[in-house]
């Protein structure tokens, strides 16, 4: 496979705050690639630098050949790549529906909303029953779904996932896990940062580790697991 993804030498932070030290990694088209390492690594900022959301020190982004690293982040999106952030990130007054038909703004074909609507109600069923409540009145995987089925709406080539699991209990977070498997079944390709290390592992064709700000660990699942450079990159030693 082709990388849909490449970043190079990336250097990117908030303000004069320097959090990512000459990044390198690719994501190849139609995979799951998981970004895991302890916390203040720099997982997130890398998804958030892809999606033009940081401060740019040098560095390339680009994303089917196409130079993502001085692009605003509506024209990211017109790409192809939607980003997903930690905490679900939804509009809590609105409906369920009303959440997912903003997923379709920038779309100029108004015709599909409703096949689209159907499409996203049939992933995520517990989503129909509640279509017409208000997002703070769902449940935590519930909002969840709710994130992951606006950013269907747009048919990203690519999603961008800042810790699906976060807050849910077990079983939901399997299923989460199932969904965003499925996605990628569909040929969505799928950059995932996720603390969760065992689902992480488990759903992801390849893996990064990043520490400060590096990427000290690039390999299979398999090899994740082989080494002990989960140790080294969670414990320092």
């Amino acid at each position: 496979m082709s990388a849909a993804l490449k970043i190079e030498n990336l250097h990117a932070g908030y303000g004069k705050l320097p959090i990512l030290n000459g990044v390198n990694l690719s994501v190849e088209a139609e995979s799951i690639t998981a970004l895991i390492g302890p916390n203040g690594a720099g997982k997130s900022t890398v998804l958030k630098a892809v999606f033009g959301l940081t401060g740019w020190r040098k560095g390339r982004i680009s994303f089917e050949g196409e130079e993502l690293s001085r692009l605003p982040t509506h024209e990211i999106i017109r790409h192809g790549v939607c980003f997903v952030h930690q905490g679900r990130n939804i509009f809590p007054t609105l409906s369920v529906q009303e959440n997912l038909e903003l997923g379709a703004y920038i779309r100029a074909n108004e015709a599909s909303l409703v096949s689209d609507l159907e499409r996203v109600y049939e992933l995520f069923p517990a989503l129909k029953k509640k279509r017409l409540d208000t997002a703070k009145s769902l449940s935590g995987g519930q909002q969840q779904m709710l994130g992951l089925g606006r950013a269907l709406m747009l048919h990203p080539k690519m999603l961008l996932l800042d810790e699906p699991s976060l807050g849910l209990a077990p079983k939901i977070l399997r299923e989460i896990f199932e969904k965003i498997g499925y996605i990628n079944e569909l040929g969505t390709t799928i950059l995932l940062v996720e603390q969760n290390v065992q689902e992480a592992l488990e759903y992801s064709d390849k893996v990064f580790i990043l520490r400060e700000g590096r990427v000290e660990f690039e390999g299979t699942p398999k090899e994740v697991l082989a080494s002990d450079v989960l140790k080294k990159a969670y414990l320092g030693r």
